[in-house]
């Protein structure tokens, strides 16, 4: 039953229906398959896909909602009354880096979110979470082994790029 819920899941992304390939993952993923399977590898692939659809196009989703913009909005506040940020209002919205201007009266897509990170220091995954639902998951680097405490963290600050240095040197 795993593996027909993965390759419908497939199938629904390879025709163009992300929703429901989507949804077809999700039921994968909730029959309680083990992470190191290859039928949760396969349906965590198609979320990724969708994902990265609904976030970087006009692809519609269930996390996407309208805001009209009102006299005296800028991106920054949008962003920050959403609990988004202002690249991802501008990556769904196809503005350019160049000139992000918005006028009073246009509606803009938000994608609201009620975010959550688990990593897997046994698996070098990063598992980003929508409420209960996997939204993204990401191989990652870990520093030395048991440098980085098990336990639950708040992100305070993102920042794009930082800087940071090793042995003395800017890396």
């Amino acid at each position: 039953a795993v593996c027909d819920s993965c390759a419908k899941a497939e199938e629904h992304l390879k025709y163009g229906r992300p929703a429901e390939a989507k949804e077809s993952a999700l039921k994968a993923l909730a029959s309680g398959i083990d992470r190191d399977d290859p039928a949760w590898g396969r349906a965590a692939a198609v979320i990724n896909k969708v994902s990265s659809l609904v976030i970087s196009s006009d692809v519609p989703g269930p996390e996407k909602e309208s805001c009209t913009i009102e006299k005296g909005d800028s991106l920054l506040k949008i962003a920050l009354d959403a609990g988004t940020t202002v690249d991802m209002l501008m990556r769904i919205n196809g503005f350019s880096t160049s000139s992000p201007v918005i006028h009073p009266g246009r509606t803009l897509k938000v994608f609201k979110g009620n975010w959550r990170v688990e990593i897997s220091k046994k698996r070098f995954k990063l598992y980003l979470y929508d409420g209960e639902n996997l939204f993204k998951a990401y191989n990652i680097g870990l520093g030395r082994q048991d440098k980085v405490p098990a336990g639950e963290y708040e992100i305070d600050v993102k920042k794009k790029d930082p800087a940071w240095s090793k042995d003395g040197r800017q890396v």
